[in-house]
């Protein structure tokens, strides 16, 4: 009879899982990131010619909701995705003649700390290289309230 039948009945369950993959569900978001980040870069790198970026610090405003998130960044915003503690987007441009992909993951350790990656890839459809570096992030305080966090302040 072939496969998905077993002593001449069809199995559905067999059948069903041997062509359909049904992917988890994500993880309910552990933390609420919303709130200002500090963060800084390090371990640097590229393979496209030149110097790696150098490693700098700078805030970004989280907003987050449920599973989705918003990371605002110098008055650009770009939507992302959660699982768990772990937090992902990835966005595109063009840039020198060819498109720049670029997806940042980080995982929160707590309410207020965490540390991630960010890879980029750079492609004219012809030739292509990339680079990336690593970052810490640490939630801001309200002065003078430990316990309080900025929350959606303009930059």
């Amino acid at each position: 009879y072939g496969y998905g039948w077993i002593d001449g009945v069809l199995d559905w369950h067999r059948l069903f899982t041997a062509y359909f993959t049904i992917s988890p569900a994500p993880e309910i978001a552990t933390y609420n990131a919303t709130g200002r980040w500090q963060y800084a870069t390090y371990n640097c790198w590229t393979d496209c010619p030149g110097d790696p970026e150098e490693p700098e610090t700078g805030v970004v405003r989280v907003n987050q909701t449920g599973n989705s998130f918003t990371v605002t960044e110098e008055g650009e915003t770009y939507s992302g995705s959660i699982s768990g503690v772990t937090y992902t987007y990835t966005i595109s441009y063009p840039y020198d003649e060819g498109t720049v992909t670029l997806t940042t993951t980080f995982t929160l350790t707590s309410e207020t700390t965490g540390s991630g990656v960010t890879t980029w890839n750079w492609t004219d459809g012809i030739d292509s290289c990339g680079g990336g570096n690593q970052f810490s992030i640490t939630k801001l305080q309200v002065a003078g309230n430990p316990g309080a966090y900025l929350l959606l302040l303009d930059e």
